[in-house]
């Protein structure tokens, strides 16, 4: 019996070129007539060279007020899942039939973008640089810039995320637990996972948190690459937050709850070698349970490794060429919701 050829996924639905974007030097969003959608360039600042360096922002304004929700994609260039989940939640908005504004950025690193690299042109991580300095290297001027004429503009923001090079992840979401509103962004956008981490001021989460907006990091999958399932998740998650802000027609109740990991940390390599990693995402581990281990170029083990606590699977190195200090598993202890 032949094996049946395998299917073609059916392309998205996204409108045609519609022209240049229009250009500008700050965002205004109280400027554009409500029902309306609009393609942005955002200048942010010229290079060594005399280019100025935009950003595409992706903005619908509802018909009626209401809240403003931002969304940011690759501030680190490599992490493509969210470009595409930006794209097809916001071209999915009736502008006509909208309570509020969609605020999306969907690549915030332009460099490292085009260079296929997390950092950007001066290799520097922008989501550690926070809040930015006037006057300082071009990556803290992109990071003031972005803090001034987003941050400042938005009620609630969703950054998207992949797990970083030779890495992998499930859809999980990463808030800090003493914040209420943000918790249920999180649940609202229905990941596998939800882990409990306090901002560093020096990110994007972080500076949204010092300013005062609820801010909610969902992690998607593998970076440089598209993964359709992932991105289909992550637009229905950002259509589920819009409707439990109530800025789409049909409210959201929140129902059932994931997993929540109230602390979580990684287990690293103490050996260089082949390494072979040996749960799955999302997998659940015993105290003890072997989890990997990594074998030298003669296919002897070098290095075994195990639990060191009952935990679930959030993240896992897929690399399997591994330097000593290779991070291979990242563990999450999970407790009840009401804990």
């Amino acid at each position: 019996m032949s094996t049946p050829p395998p299917k073609t996924a059916e392309p998205p639905s996204l409108p045609m070129h519609s022209g240049p974007p229009q250009i500008v030097s700050s965002l205004d969003l109280d400027q554009l007539e409500p029902g309306t959608r609009h393609n942005l360039h955002l200048d942010l600042f010229r290079d060594p060279a005399g280019q100025q360096l935009r950003i595409p922002v992706l903005v619908v304004k509802g018909a009626e007020p209401g809240p403003v929700l931002g969304l940011t994609a690759a501030i680190h260039g490599n992490e493509l899942n969210g470009i595409p989940a930006v794209h097809r939640f916001v071209h999915g908005l009736d502008p006509k039939r909208l309570r509020g504004t969609v605020v999306g950025i969907s690549v915030v690193n332009i460099p490292g973008f085009l260079l296929r690299r997390r950092g950007f042109s001066d290799a520097r991580d922008l989501n550690r640089l926070f809040p930015g300095k006037a006057g300082g290297t071009d990556s803290q001027l992109v990071i003031m810039r972005l803090r001034e004429q987003f941050l400042t503009h938005i009620n609630y923001l969703v950054d998207l995320h992949t797990a970083g090079p030779g890495r992998t992840n499930p859809v999980y979401a990463r808030v800090d637990l003493d914040d209420p509103v943000s918790v249920e962004l999180a649940i609202a956008a229905r990941p596998d996972l939800v882990v409990n981490k306090t901002a560093s001021p020096k990110t994007l989460r972080g500076a949204a948190h010092a300013l005062g907006v609820p801010c909610v990091t969902l992690e998607l999958g593998a970076p440089q690459v598209l993964q359709p399932e992932i991105v289909m998740r992550a637009t229905k998650g950002l259509r589920r937050i819009a409707r439990h802000l109530e800025m789409l027609s049909r409210p959201l109740g929140l129902g059932g709850r994931p997993p929540l990991c109230n602390e979580s940390s990684w287990v690293y390599s103490e050996h260089g070698g082949l390494l072979e990693v040996f749960p799955e995402l999302l997998a659940r581990v015993r105290k003890g349970q072997p989890i990997a281990h990594i074998v030298n170029l003669f296919g002897e083990i070098v290095g075994e490794y195990k639990a060191p606590f009952k935990a679930i699977v959030i993240g896992k190195t897929a690399d399997p060429v591994a330097p000593i200090g290779t991070r291979i598993v990242h563990l999450g202890k999970l407790v009840p919701w009401d804990e």
